[in-house]
């Protein structure tokens, strides 16, 4: 019988994502420590930890995927392709500075006011030089 644990690397696998990476991502987020996360790693040997509501909400939203499904594998995983598409549109954004986010969202909900994904009519991203 596959446990959330079993779902949670099937969603870590899927999306590209390490367990050095959850915790990279968590420790930045929480302040969580290393042996916090690593204990939700299957391991046959070892009784395994559940994880808090906080971790689950941050851990199901990086990993774009449906809480539901991680923990009672209840409704859609949020795994097929047009997540991943959305996961990885989420994960570039994520990069860019709050402006250019602002900048984007603004652009992407005049587009779809106007019907027109070809309405750009303003840079997307401002680089700024020196």
């Amino acid at each position: 019988m596959k446990t959330w644990h079993n779902r949670l690397q099937e969603a870590m696998t899927a999306r590209g994502k390490e367990w050095s990476d959850l915790f990279h991502y968590l420790t930045t987020m929480t302040g969580i420590k290393k042996p916090s996360v690593y204990a939700w790693k299957v391991d046959i040997d070892k009784r395994s930890t559940m994880m808090n509501a906080d971790n689950a909400a941050l851990v199901c939203q990086w990993l774009h995927i449906n809480p539901m499904w991680l923990f009672h594998n209840k409704g859609p995983s949020g795994l097929d392709q047009g997540s991943d598409v959305v996961a990885k549109i989420a994960d570039i954004v994520a990069t860019l500075p709050p402006d250019s986010q602002a900048r984007l969202l603004h652009y992407l909900e005049m587009a779809v006011a106007m019907g027109d994904v070809k309405a750009q009519q303003q840079p997307l991203v401002t680089h700024k030089t020196a």
